[in-house]
């Protein structure tokens, strides 16, 4: 009997008030002979202040009316004997809350009657003045139905957003003061993962949950961020990541990005949280929200500044572009998976000519390199060409290659003219060699410099530097024989390479400064003196090949 009064609230009085008006004007009718001289007016006005009383209280029932049945909902028998009552003829096949949110209806009409009998009344008749009281006691009582209404309606909301949660049944969305505002499917990366996700925004917090894989309209609940303990960031677009919006969560030092489809719903999202988490954290009694217990729990030294949150925030933006540029490049690759590799991080593409089995410089076919810091990924384009998808042909790993602008090696080392925008990566791990060749000079001198500069950092970071004693020329004039070594060549005969430790130095050759995570080792070409990156800045020709050198050696004629 409980939840039928929840549900149904005094529903016996508002029909008695109804019936009550009703019965007087049918009566006034059947005394009148003239329609003019009814008084509806003053029929209304009697009875308007115990109609405004159980409309009140029937109105603000309807949050607990739409709560109640949607509890009532999850029973299979409640459910089922709604379901059955809905085919009879008298239902017109509407459900139960059609006719809960029927009295609601009719109020509303009832200021639509006395305006039109107010419009076609004369200022000088006597029921005008009671028309004009009635209809704006009435016009009060809507506007308090409208808000009720606009309760209810935000309570249903947020009650279907709850059960379409699979494995949320702990939590309680619906709580007093709460407002469901839009929902909306984002990619989200954090960390290093990069994952589709459904976003609920309402008034206090930002819920996010994984769509379900079998079940439409169905999603597995992952998290909540409250969003008085956010900063948000609008991310300018790049080449790699589009439409993105950064989220920081202050207590658990924790970002969040997420990136929307298009430019417009990127702008909408960020226009609704940016507003809501300033009224979020202006709010004094935020701290106390509900909205706590359903987040992650929070570390209890956690405790960010301003200025710490921001400075962190910049110093991981590259971090979330290279996770969303990998992601987006396991989709274009095929037969290649191993993006998400621990400290890799992508550098640049581009279409090349490539013959990595002849010399001949008229054997080239046209590939795709993808060129990480670790490694050089040559692929071939894979299907359609417009879906701009490729197939991996092979990984060359830079720390064991030598590049070589056959441009600036010229015809000295028995190439023809025609080498024109060419270059040589000579792989010293397989003693094999790909002849590249470029759209024109500046294309080549990007690649040549850029493949020079990730051989060099690899081997810093490695904290050791390869080098060999081994004629460079050598290497060249025996890749360029044969796919193979020659069995004269100084490799083949197993010569090892010397590898000469630059960790153990702890400061510039020239200008004295300590190395460390901002001040990096360079090893000179030249005199071989391991200076910073200033002291070793520039670039200077060794047997044709671009080679980094101090300031001493460039100086040098």
């Amino acid at each position: 009997m409980q939840e039928m009064a929840h549900l149904f609230s005094n529903i016996e009085l508002v029909v008695e008030a109804n019936e009550e008006i009703l019965t007087e004007l049918l009566a006034m009718r059947v005394q009148s002979t003239d329609v003019a001289d009814l008084s509806i007016g003053s029929v209304f006005n009697k009875r308007i202040e115990y109609l405004v009383q159980v409309y009140t209280h029937y109105c603000l029932n309807q949050t607990t009316a739409t709560t109640t049945f949607m509890t009532l909902s999850k029973r299979s028998k409640f459910k089922a004997t709604v379901e059955k009552l809905q085919t009879q003829p008298q239902c017109r096949r509407l459900d139960l809350m059609s006719f809960v949110v029927k009295p609601v209806q009719r109020l509303c009409k009832y200021p639509l009657l006395l305006r039109e009998l107010l419009k076609w009344t004369r200022e000088d008749h006597e029921d005008y003045e009671a028309l004009r009281s009635a209809l704006a006691q009435v016009s009060d009582v809507v506007q308090l139905v409208n808000q009720s209404s606009r309760e209810a309606s935000n309570v249903q909301q947020i009650l279907d957003v709850e059960s379409r949660l699979i494995n949320a049944k702990h939590m309680k969305l619906v709580i007093p003061g709460r407002k469901f505002i839009r929902e909306g499917r984002f990619t989200k990366i954090s960390g290093s993962n990069v994952q589709e996700r459904q976003f609920f925004l309402f008034n206090d917090l930002l819920l996010y949950a994984k769509p379900h894989l079998v079940k439409a309209r169905m999603f597995d609940f992952k998290g909540v961020i409250p969003l008085n303990l956010c900063f948000i960031k609008d991310l300018e677009d790049t080449e790699s990541l589009k439409n993105a919006i950064e989220i920081w969560r202050i207590d658990l030092k924790k970002k969040y990005i997420m990136y929307a489809e298009d430019a417009d719903t990127k702008r909408e999202w960020y226009n609704d949280l940016e507003q809501l988490i300033e009224e979020a954290r202006s709010d004094p009694s935020a701290d106390n929200a509900p909205a706590g217990e359903l987040c992650e729990s929070a570390d209890s030294d956690a405790s960010l500044g301003d200025s710490s949150v921001a400075f962190q925030m910049e110093a991981d933006e590259a971090k979330g572009a290279q996770s969303l540029k990998m992601a987006q490049l396991e989709s274009r690759i095929v037969g290649f998976k191993a993006f998400a590799k621990p400290g890799r991080t992508f550098l640049k593409e581009g279409s090349v000519f490539v013959n990595p089995r002849s010399n001949l410089p008229s054997d080239l076919k046209q590939r795709h390199f993808f060129m990480f810091n670790d490694i050089l990924l040559i692929a071939k384009r894979h299907g359609d060409s417009a879906k701009k998808s490729f197939h991996a042909k092979d990984i060359i790993p830079l720390s064991s290659v030598l590049v070589q602008d056959l441009d600036l090696g010229g015809t000295a080392s028995g190439i023809s003219s025609d080498t024109m925008h060419m270059f040589e990566i000579v792989r010293l791990d397989t003693k094999t060699k790909v002849l590249v060749k470029c759209a024109d000079g500046d294309v080549k001198s990007e690649w040549v410099e850029a493949l020079s500069d990730a051989m060099e950092s690899g081997a810093l970071r490695k904290g050791a530097e390869v080098e060999t004693s081994i004629s460079y020329e050598n290497i060249l004039r025996d890749a360029r024989g044969s796919k193979r070594l020659s069995n004269s060549s100084p490799l083949r005969r197993g010569a090892a390479l010397e590898r000469r430790s630059s960790s153990d130095v702890k400061q510039c050759a020239h200008c004295t400064a300590t190395f460390g995570l901002s001040r990096q080792r360079k090893r000179c070409g030249f005199c071989d003196a391991v200076c910073c990156g200033s002291c070793c800045s520039k670039k200077k020709n060794k047997l044709g090949k671009p080679t980094r050198v101090c300031e001493k050696c460039f100086l040098k004629a």
